[in-house]
C-alpha cells in the first residue's frame, strides 16, 4: 500500500527508528525532517529539587505524560540510585511506560487511553503528594484532575520542545517535490510545521498519533486524515496506510 509514497516524520532525529524500518518494510520513502527539538527547560533548578525530593522519600506517586520527561528526570536521579523502588509510576499509555521500565521505574498504573485526561480518569483517590513530570506548555488535565481526588501535585517542567528552524529550506524543497503523508506527534509539531510553512497542500494527507495531536491539529485549521489511537509504530504505520488509502 505505501509502495512509491513519501512520508514525512516530523519528530526530532532518532525518535521514529522503528516506526521508519515498519514504514520502508512497506514499500515507503521517509523522509525525517524535524520540525521540533527538545530542549532542557529554561531553569533546571525545580527539576533538580524534585529529583532530590523523589529519592529522600517526599513523594506517594510520579506521574508522566512523555517519554521526554521520563529521560529528563531519570539522568536527575540516577546518580541517587534511580527511581525508588517504593514509588509507584503512572505512565499515560504504553510507549512511556516503556519509557519508565526502561529508566528502572515500577510502572504501577498505565492509562486505558494514551492523553493526560486518561491517565486522571484512571488515577486512585489519595491524599499524598504526586510528581508531575512535563513539557512546558502541556495540558493541565492530569493535575486538575489529580487535585479533584484529593491529591497534592507538584508540576515540575522537564524540558521543553522548540521549532527547528534548520529544518525550514529543507522541508520547503520536500513540499515542493511532493508528500504523499506528515506524520504529526505532537500539538508543538503542529504548531512548528504551520509556522515553517503553512498548511500542508490539499494531496497531502495528515496523520496524528493521539487524539490530543489530532485536535490540536484540527483546531490549527488543519485537515486530519487518521489518527492513531496509540503512539507505538505498529498503530502509527497502520494510520499511515488508512491516510493514504483515503
Amino acid at each position: 500500500m505505501l509502495v512509491g509514497r513519501t512520508v514525512w516524520l516530523t519528530r526530532p532525529a532518532g525518535r521514529s527508528d522503528a516506526l521508519i524500518g515498519l514504514l520502508r518494510r512497506q514499500g515507503g520513502v521517509v523522509a525525517e525532517v524535524p520540525v521540533v527539538r527538545v530542549q532542557p527547560a529554561g531553569d533546571a533548578t525545580p527539576l533538580d529539587q524534585a529529583a532530590c525530593d523523589l529519592t529522600s522519600g517526599a513523594y506517594d506517586w510520579v506521574a508522566f505524560t512523555s517519554s521526554g520527561a521520563v529521560g529528563a528526570l531519570s539522568t536527575r536521579i540516577a546518580g541517587a540510585g534511580g527511581f525508588p523502588e517504593e514509588v509507584p509510576v503512572a505512565a499515560v499509555g504504553p510507549a512511556t511506560a516503556a519509557a519508565v521500565r526502561g529508566a528502572g521505574g515500577r510502572v504501577a498504573l498505565v492509562s486505558r487511553v494514551a492523553t493526560a485526561a486518561g491517565l486522571a480518569e484512571d488515577f486512585p483517590s489519595g491524599d499524598g503528594r504526586v510528581l508531575f513530570c512535563a513539557a512546558a506548555g502541556a495540558s493541565h488535565d492530569l493535575q486538575r484532575g489529580l487535585e479533584a481526588k484529593g491529591w497534592t501535585v507538584d508540576r515540575v517542567e522537564a524540558y521543553r520542545v522548540v521549532p527547528e528552524k534548520r529544518s525550514a529550506d529543507e522541508g520547503r524543497l520536500l513540499l515542493e517535490r511532493g508528500v504523499d503523508v506528515v506524520v504529526f506527534h505532537s500539538a508543538g509539531a503542529v504548531d512548528a510545521f504551520r509556522a515553517l510553512w503553512g498548511s500542508p497542500p490539499d494531496r497531502t494527507a495528515v496523520c496524528c498519533a493521539g487524539p490530543v495531536t489530532a485536535g490540536a491539529a484540527e483546531l490549527a485549521g488543519l485537515r486530519v486524515d487518521s489518527v492513531a489511537e496509540r503512539p507505538d509504530a505498529e498503530t502509527v504505520a497502520s494510520a499511515i496506510a488508512r491516510a493514504v488509502r483515503g
